[in-house]
């Protein structure tokens, strides 16, 4: 099983690769090839790795979850981020989406998922 988080905050604040590891694999997701997938199901060099590892059932929940609007209450995803819950689901996939420096992106998947709760993208 494959855990995946998506944040989009403002593009000032926003990343242009996420580090994808995945056993001793470890390779970037480019949000721009994201966004393609997301928009016209275009599957660039880098998501297909990716996207190989997915049935096409996963990979079209996978594309409809890109594609879907999410509109939360910041001051919610916030308090959720510090639940146990919340820290065991964010540390967990941190082991997958690590920072550039090799540690759990548990730290940068809660900022960005507060982040973009706050300022939510119109499509």
């Amino acid at each position: 099983m494959i855990a995946f988080c998506v944040g989009i905050s403002s593009p000032v604040l926003s990343a242009d690769t996420i580090n994808f590891t995945w056993g001793l694999l470890e390779f970037p997701l480019f949000v721009g090839g994201l966004e393609s997938f997301a928009e016209d199901g275009e599957v660039t060099p880098d998501l297909k790795l990716f996207l190989s590892s997915l049935s096409d059932q996963q990979r079209d929940k996978f594309h409809q979850f890109l594609r879907s609007r999410y509109r939360v209450d910041p001051v919610v995803v916030s308090r959720l981020g510090y639940t146990t819950v919340g820290v065991e689901l964010l540390t967990s996939m941190g082991d997958i989406f690590e920072t550039p420096t090799g540690q759990n992106g548990f730290y940068a998947l809660r900022s960005a998922v507060i982040l973009a709760a706050m300022n939510p993208v119109d499509f």
